[in-house]
């Protein structure tokens, strides 16, 4: 049984952008949300410790705000971007933590959650102390953690990464939402390596076009490493714009063409994957992926693995039993027989993949 302990981080952060981190001494970034204004919570913030607030250069505080700061001695920061500044304040109060670390993330519509769970899988299983953070839950060596997002905001993960680096992890799998680049919650974060699964339609609320959602997606190459790579799933239709579009920063593999130059080329059964990477070829035993979209999700991950130097010669001696993963085809036998499964699907590409898949 996973250990829950929620006192893995502190329960006051020394810079907050949400008050139920805020504490004595806490620096508050008021950042402007999609919903509400940090703005708003100025004076919460005051009541709860904070000494240092920052805000946007051309906002207007009201005389009772001001009044109230100088009743209490809090400082008063404006800067060009408080999103930016809340991760520059975040990295810098605790140490830089993520810079100890070798961050793997994962981005897509579809397979971030199963990506990272089955990489978490794979590191442990070569013997690594592995972290991760999901929008199912976030675990430390196993003990998991609320997920309050998919990508949380700067303040938690710099905290997050702190503890990481207390707890003697070596490697963070993370799940990269486009609304985090979008918003500079990467800001001061670099990534070991990257798997960029797909791209569907979706967050039509904040991107009004697929050019756009493709744009904030590919956002996240910038944040690669000096000569760190992102793999890329060739079989869809935004994957080989990704290779064409950073054609140094970026390696594909394809389950449908044979293998070439410039890709991986996969072979599976019900129970073995052969991935001809180069003029390699690699073969895991595994325990039956179900569903293509899975198979997918797996050799991403693999071959970031064998892209980053790792020695996954423990994946190949016996058979990967894989991770069951909460909400996705989760599959359970009901008392009458029959076979229910829960799984995450909300977009149509997704229940087209796993109803072909059901059938």
């Amino acid at each position: 049984m996973v250990s829950t302990r929620n006192a893995v981080l502190p329960r006051t952060f020394p810079v907050a952008c949400h008050t139920d981190y805020v504490g004595r001494g806490t620096c508050f970034v008021a950042i402007p949300g999609q919903k509400l204004d940090g703005m708003l919570y100025i004076p919460q913030a005051i009541a709860k410790g904070a000494t240092t607030v920052v805000v946007q250069q051309d906002v207007k505080i009201s005389k009772d705000v001001l009044d109230l700061m100088n009743i209490h001695g809090v400082a008063l920061m404006r800067v060009e971007n408080a999103r930016k500044m809340l991760g520059l304040l975040s990295a810098k109060a605790a140490g830089y933590p993520a810079d100890k670390l070798k961050i793997f993330g994962v981005t897509g519509t579809k397979g971030k959650t199963t990506s990272v769970y089955m990489l978490e899988a794979l590191l442990k299983k070569m013997g690594k102390k592995v972290a991760r953070l999901s929008t199912v839950a976030n675990a430390i060596n196993g003990v998991e953690l609320p997920a309050p997002l998919t990508t949380p905001q700067p303040d938690y993960l710099h905290q997050f990464f702190a503890r990481c680096v207390q707890e003697g992890v070596e490697y963070v799998a993370m799940e990269v939402a486009a609304q985090a680049i979008t918003f500079d919650r990467l800001e001061t974060l670099s990534f070991d390596g990257l798997v960029f699964t797909n791209l569907e339609r979706e967050h039509g609320e904040l991107y009004g076009t697929m050019e756009s959602y493709f744009e904030a997606k590919c956002g996240i190459v910038s944040h690669l490493k000096p000569g760190a790579i992102c793999i890329v799933n060739a079989d869809t239709l935004y994957g080989p714009q990704v290779v064409e579009r950073y054609p140094h920063q970026t390696h594909s593999f394809s389950l449908v063409n044979g293998p070439s130059s410039d890709n991986s080329h996969v072979i599976s059964n019900e129970n073995e994957v052969v991935v001809h990477e180069l003029d390699r070829k690699i073969m895991l035993k595994t325990n039956g992926l179900v569903g293509e979209f899975n198979l997918r999700n797996f050799v991403g991950v693999v071959l970031m693995l064998i892209r980053n130097g790792c020695d996954i010669s423990a994946l190949t001696q016996d058979v990967l039993s894989l991770p069951k993963i909460p909400g996705r085809l989760e599959g359970y036998t009901l008392s009458n027989g029959a076979r229910a499964y829960i799984d995450y699907a909300h977009t149509p590409g997704s229940f087209e993949s796993l109803l072909s898949v059901m059938r």
